[in-house]
C-alpha cells in the first residue's frame, strides 16, 4: 500500500526534504553528492527517457537538465514537493502521482529509472509490487538506480532520521529485493563524502581509516564482511 497518512507527505517539503536549512545550502551539497556517488552511472547519451520515481522537489532531474539530459520526467506523492520542483528549478514534466498507478498506466518506457530514497519510504508489499512495475516499464538494457539508507552504517543519521522510514537495506537484502523484481545483473557500492572542500577532504580521509576498523568489527561478530559497504546510503545499480 502507498503511505496511509498523507498529510505527512503533504508537508515533506517544509518538515523534512528542506526544512528549516537554506534551499541553496542543501541543493549545492546535494550536487557533490551526485556528482561524486551518482552521476557515473548513468549512459553518455543524454537522450535517454529517464524516469525518477519520488523526485521530491526535483533538485537531481536539475542536475541532469544541466548536464544536458533531455528526457526526464519526475513523480512524487507529495503534491508540495512538486510545486517547489517547478518553481525552484522550472521543471515541467513533474507530476503529483502514486508510482504504481503511473507505472501501471503510463505507455512510456524509460532508459533509467532512479529510485532514491524510496523503499525505505514503503510497506514491503507496495515495495515489490513497485519493484516488479520498475522492471515492466525499463527498456531491454535499461538501468535502475536505487539508494537506501545502509542497515551496516554504524551511527548513521539517515535510517532514523525521519518518522516515514520503515527499513534500512544492506547488501543482502537489496539483492534480495531486486532478484524478486527481476533483476539478475546488479552492483552495489558506498557512497562516502565528496572531497569538494577542506573539511570534506578531511571528512574522506577520516573515512578511509575508519572504514578499516568497521570492516574488522562486522568480521569479528559475523565472521564475514557483509558485502564491505558500510556508508550511511548503499547505492544499487541494476541492468535489465
Amino acid at each position: 500500500m502507498p503511505p496511509k497518512n498523507t498529510e505527512i507527505y503533504d508537508k515533506y517539503f517544509t518538515t523534512q526534504a528542506v526544512g528549516d536549512n537554506d534551499i541553496e545550502g542543501v541543493t549545492k551539497e546535494s550536487l557533490n553528492y551526485f556528482n561524486q556517488n551518482l552521476l557515473k552511472f548513468f549512459p553518455e547519451d543524454k537522450d535517454i527517457k529517464i524516469l525518477e520515481i519520488g523526485c521530491g522537489f526535483g533538485r537531481y532531474l536539475s542536475f541532469l537538465k544541466n548536464k544536458g539530459y533531455k528526457n526526464l520526467t519526475g513523480i512524487d506523492i507529495s503534491k508540495e514537493q512538486i510545486e517547489a520542483a517547478k518553481k525552484t528549478y522550472n521543471l515541467n514534466d513533474v507530476h503529483v502521482a502514486d508510482a504504481i498507478e503511473y507505472l501501471t498506466n503510463t505507455k512510456q518506457k524509460f532508459d533509467l529509472i532512479m529510485l532514491l530514497d524510496v523503499v525505505e519510504h514503503l510497506e514491503l508489499d507496495y515495495a515489490l509490487e513497485l519493484g516488479d512495475k520498475v522492471y515492466r516499464n525499463l527498456n531491454n538494457d535499461g538501468i535502475l538506480i536505487m539508494q537506501t539508507p545502509n542497515g551496516l552504517s554504524p551511527l548513521s543519521l539517515y535510517r532514523y532520521g525521519d518518522i516515514t522510514h520503515v527499513r534500512a537495506m544492506n547488501v543482502q537484502s537489496s539483492q534480495q529485493y531486486l532478484k524478486l523484481s527481476g533483476f539478475t545483473d546488479m552492483s552495489f557500492h558506498e557512497a562516502p563524502p565528496d572531497t569538494t572542500n577542506i573539511k570534506n577532504l578531511f571528512r574522506r580521509i577520516a573515512w578511509e581509516v575508519l572504514r578499516i576498523f568497521i570492516m574488522v568489527y562486522i568480521f569479528i561478530i559475523n565472521g564475514n564482511f557483509g558485502g564491505k559497504i558500510f556508508t550511511p546510503n548503499i547505492i544499487s545499480v541494476a541492468k535489465k
